[in-house]
């Protein structure tokens, strides 16, 4: 999106409106997509688990010393905005870090 504004004709401001080409509507339309939060891309899981990746405390099972602390180890996408859980889960994880050295 460009210069143009979103602000009504004559809402005060020193710049006058523009409006791009199809008008408001249009420029929202531009602006505005689908945007995903990628979760579950790395299963979380116990050993036993052939498809597990990480275990709970987000430790890669194939590479040593490299963890996982973000939203892919999710199983299913929270019932909210994402971010919360993420730090839910990168504190627990930094914690269970910390106690490891």
């Amino acid at each position: 999106m460009s210069a143009e504004r979103l602000t009504p004709p004559g809402a005060g401001g020193s710049r006058p409106h523009r409006r791009a080409a199809g008008g408001q509507i249009g420029v929202l339309k531009a602006a505005v997509g689908p945007y995903n939060h990628a979760n579950g891309t790395v299963r979380m899981g116990p050993r036993s688990d052939p498809q597990a990746v990480v275990g709970a405390s987000g430790a890669v099972r194939a590479v040593a010393g490299l963890s996982v602390a973000d939203a892919s180890i999710m199983p299913t996408p929270p019932s909210t905005y994402p971010a919360l859980t993420t730090m839910a889960i990168a504190e627990k994880i930094a914690r269970d870090l910390r106690t490891q050295l």
